[in-house]
């Protein structure tokens, strides 16, 4: 499902990244808009995911065949492209010796690429955004018991994690780096699914209005 209302945001969500990566290559106006500023943009980007999963799937009960479906249509959107873009990094790393996409440099750093542990570059985002899918079907069974409590709960842990800094963690498993994002994220997130949340409801409402 298109609302073509949020493709002028999807456009400048993109276009903040593009300048940022740009500005951080080139160096213009001396990287003033570069230096992580792409990061607004994919916070636009989580926000953006949060709210279609609220919009979507929140006026549905969820169920096997519910939860089935927003998984395929949620992972089909990230995993195959994020598969291609992993494994020809590191094939041109392993065999040409170059960085022309990502540094995936070794079978060590494919195996946290493909285990969402960590991501070079801009491939960070997807761990965060494959993460909170599974988040979401925990929030959606709340939500499917008591709407007003897990907005309420979910906004108090969003509040939480800012008040906690947002942090990071650093950490290594059986050798194997871990860079998790998801905790800076999932305000962004939660925000997102906030405005799904009210405009779902207001849709819900104006068609109740007009079937009567």
């Amino acid at each position: 499902m298109e609302i073509r209302n949020l493709n002028s945001v999807r456009a400048l969500a993109v276009f903040v990244v593009i300048v940022s990566h740009y500005s951080n290559v080139i160096g213009i106006f001396h990287g003033v808009l570069g230096h992580g500023g792409g990061q607004f943009g994919v916070m636009l980007f989580f926000m953006l995911s949060g709210f279609l999963m609220a919009y979507l799937y929140l006026s549905q009960k969820p169920s096997k065949e519910t939860i089935s479906a927003f998984a395929r249509a949620r992972i089909g959107r990230v995993i195959p492209l994020f598969l291609v873009v992993v494994v020809i990094s590191f094939l041109e790393r392993t065999f040409l010796g170059t960085k022309l996409f990502y540094d995936v440099n070794g079978p060590t750093s494919l195996v946290e690429h493909l285990l969402l542990l960590k991501g070079d570059d801009a491939l960070w985002s997807i761990g965060p955004e494959i993460q909170f899918y599974l988040l979401f079907v925990v929030f959606w069974l709340a939500y499917s018991f008591s709407r007003k409590y897990a907005i309420l709960i979910a906004s108090l842990v969003g509040l939480l994690i800012l008040g906690l800094g947002s942090p990071v963690i650093h950490s290594d498993f059986l050798n194997l780096e871990i860079d998790c994002y998801l905790l800076p994220s999932i305000p962004y997130f939660i925000v997102g699914i906030i405005f799904g949340h009210r405009s779902e409801e207001h849709t819900s409402e104006l068609q109740s209005q007009f079937r009567i």
